[in-house]
């Protein structure tokens, strides 16, 4: 998409955001496209981001990162009760989920049609992430149960399961 403006990295404000500055560690090409922020449950201090460079972790509250993947993230959902679990989104028709905290990540094909993956975690059952992947033609939905590290996921289109796999 050429018509994405690029960005200048994070900024943070102490003033109920009257003022704002560049997080010096962000301003680096690598972070021209910032996509989501994700701060784990009980720790605002550790933070994931999913950028065009990759995904990142901070545990000093954005002050210094490391770098974790580097394919382009497009979403990011930290866990609302466990802050060992997370899932992303990528480009390229991928998930990516980790179990401890940010430091790895598993990755699992869902299309390789699709130009965007979605995510949320199900209230209603925790254990579970909802993708929702959208194609050039057309959108489609994914139920993805993460348990012990075994991805299990169910597509639906029209109402239809058409995709099951293990992973």
């Amino acid at each position: 998409n050429t018509a994405i403006l690029r960005g200048a990295g994070i900024f943070e404000s102490f003033d109920a955001g009257v003022t704002w500055t560049r997080i010096p560690s962000t301003a680096t090409p690598a972070w021209y496209f910032v996509n989501r922020l994700g701060f784990q449950v009980g720790n605002p201090m550790t933070m994931l981001a999913a950028t065009g460079s990759g995904i990142w972790r901070s545990v000093d509250g954005g002050q210094t990162w490391s770098q974790r993947t580097t394919d382009r993230a497009l979403d990011l959902q930290c866990h609302p009760t466990d802050p060992l679990r997370a899932v992303a989104g990528r480009a390229d028709g991928r998930a990516q989920w980790t179990t401890d905290g940010g430091l790895s990540w598993n990755t699992v094909q869902l299309s390789a049609t699709a130009t965007r993956v979605e995510l949320a975690y199900a209230r209603s059952k925790l254990e579970k992430a909802g993708l929702s992947k959208a194609e050039v033609r057309h959108g489609d939905i994914y139920s993805l149960a993460l348990a012990g590290g075994v991805a299990d996921a169910v597509g639906m289109r029209s109402g239809s399961p058409f995709y099951h796999f293990k992973s």
